[in-house]
């Protein structure tokens, strides 16, 4: 892989704490798969990432005093955080499992590379413009928790649009905002992904060999994949005590960060989720666990 101090980046907005123990598992994937690459959070946890121990997967720590709330208003500004020529957005909930390099290495001739939103395409949420006369759902909608760009003026001229047409629209999710931002910059040179590239649990059926094949696993929920709780559990013990004058709500938030990943790590809660014959109850199985301590609240 290139020198990715000057090349390659990836760039995690990592508002609140249970995220940034997402992100740092997702930059410890990547960085396992990709030697060398640069990682760069953008967070409002104030922590010491010197004092991480053993180590820290992040290599650029960005403090913002922003509320967790204003998540996606600080994930479409994500370009004035980008350092490097490529770049990779990535959401927290996240896993590299292999080279990022052939996506990086189209930024020679396209400008931003993402995945179709499929699920979003089969139901849309709500209708919507994309232009007048153009109703979103009958126009392609990205998913914008992966996005590889290049930081050029045309990409910083999708963003902007991004950003402000998110403002105006004021709606939950930023992908509608992220359509009509395409169909308003027209000169970008978009690449269209397949789900190697950003895999759904929806996806796997698609591959040939399943999530084997994946090179971005995009989870979304770890108490509906408890095989990634070990790891968030361990990224809870690094970080944990590198959090500097933590308040007593912040305690309040590690110590329930702590308990639910201890039980999503149980043998117990794992064999009783993953079990063949116990499929069809899942969700009646998680509401129930649910219901005992708040277990699979993510605070943002």
């Amino acid at each position: 892989m290139q020198s990715t101090n000057e090349c390659y980046e990836i760039l995690y907005v990592a508002l609140g704490y249970d995220y940034l123990l997402m992100a740092a598992h997702s930059a410890a994937t990547a960085k396992k798969n990709n030697p060398g690459i640069f990682c760069t959070v953008v967070t409002n946890i104030h922590f010491d990432n010197a004092a991480v121990k053993p180590q820290s997967f992040f290599d650029r720590v960005i403090l913002i005093d922003k509320d967790s709330k204003y998540n996606r208003t600080v994930k479409t500004n994500v370009y004035e955080f980008a350092k490097a020529k490529r770049c990779l957005f990535l959401d927290c909930d996240t896993e590299v499992r292999g080279s990022l390099d052939p996506i990086f290495r189209c930024l020679d001739r396209f400008d931003m590379a993402m995945k179709l939103d499929l699920i979003h395409l089969a139901r849309p949420r709500r209708i919507y413009d994309v232009a007048p006369g153009i109703p979103g759902e009958l126009f392609s909608v990205w998913n914008s928790g992966v996005i590889f760009f290049s930081t050029n003026d045309r990409v910083k001229k999708l963003f902007n649009n991004w950003s402000r047409i998110f403002l105006e629209e004021g709606r939950k999710s930023d992908q509608p905002a992220l359509a009509r931002a395409v169909y308003e910059t027209p000169d970008l040179k978009l690449l269209t992904l397949n789900p190697l590239w950003n895999t759904f649990p929806s996806d796997i059926k698609l591959l040939g060999r399943g999530l084997e094949d994946s090179i971005i696993w995009h989870y979304r929920h770890p108490y509906l994949w408890p095989q990634v709780a070990p790891a968030l559990y361990r990224m809870h013990h690094y970080y944990s005590g590198a959090i500097t004058n933590p308040s007593e709500a912040a305690h309040n938030v590690i110590k329930d960060a702590a308990k639910r990943y201890k039980f999503l790590s149980s043998t117990f809660y794992r064999l009783i989720v993953g079990h063949a014959y116990l499929k069809s109850y899942q969700p009646s199985i998680i509401k129930m666990f649910a219901k005992v301590g708040n277990l699979f609240k993510v605070n943002i």
